[in-house]
């Protein structure tokens, strides 16, 4: 269940310079914990030092870059975007330090692939502004996954909220909702998190490879 995506974007160092202790690993009743950052010009430069917590704390991390097209959903993060070269050079540090950094979970490949995108003030290109094939997996939400909203409506991913029509689960039931959220056109996007669902659900090696050497390096549960 996809609760509203954040709408304000805050400096994150907070998150970042928070001390962690390897009891902080798991919560109260043994929840696994695992760190997402997601990434922009307020702590793009705190990266390593964030990186280095999550190696000595034993502390899983996946790193996503900001989401910043100007289209309703993100109100005020165009502010706080890197520009496009220097995300791409962040991209570069996160894929250099994955050569020696186990406990960074999604792959290199889906890295690679974001590092390709053309404009990253868009967050995601349709099939009728794309000439042919794009870098990468075919795009599986909603086909293999989807947000669904607590008034019931369902999206294929959280980047097409208000994006594309949507069905109400509570009034035509998921497999209707869900067969409609299919048709979203969507042929690809710039969230790293997303491009790795691509790659798995569409059985790519390297993506697995990746996912499986992590957990059995780290014993990540």
């Amino acid at each position: 269940m996809a609760r509203r995506p954040h709408t304000t974007v805050t400096g994150a160092r907070a998150a970042i310079t928070t001390r962690w202790r390897p009891s902080k690993r798991r919560a109260p009743g043994g929840v696994p914990v695992k760190v997402n950052a997601v990434l922009n010009a307020n702590n793009a430069g705190d990266l390593e030092r964030l990186l280095e917590i999550g190696r000595t704390q034993r502390l899983p991390i996946t790193l996503n870059l900001m989401r910043s097209e100007q289209n309703g959903l993100w109100k005020n993060a165009a502010d706080h975007r890197l520009e496009d070269e220097r995300i791409r050079q962040l991209i570069d540090r996160i894929l250099e330090a994955r050569r020696t950094n186990p406990w960074i979970i999604l792959s290199s490949r889906s890295y690679e692939l974001a590092r390709r995108w053309p404009d990253f003030t868009r967050d995601r290109l349709t099939a009728v502004e794309t000439d042919g094939p794009v870098p990468g997996p075919p795009c599986s939400a909603g086909r293999f996954h989807c947000a669904i909203y607590p008034d019931g409506r369902l999206f294929p991913c959280t980047l097409t909220e208000e994006q594309v029509p949507a069905s109400n689960v509570t009034i035509v039931g998921v497999a209707a909702a869900l067969a409609r959220a299919g048709r979203h056109g969507c042929v690809t996007c710039s969230s790293v998190c997303l491009l790795e669902m691509n790659g798995l659900f569409a059985l790519r090696p390297r993506v697995i490879a990746s996912l499986a050497r992590t957990y059995l390096t780290t014993g990540i549960e």
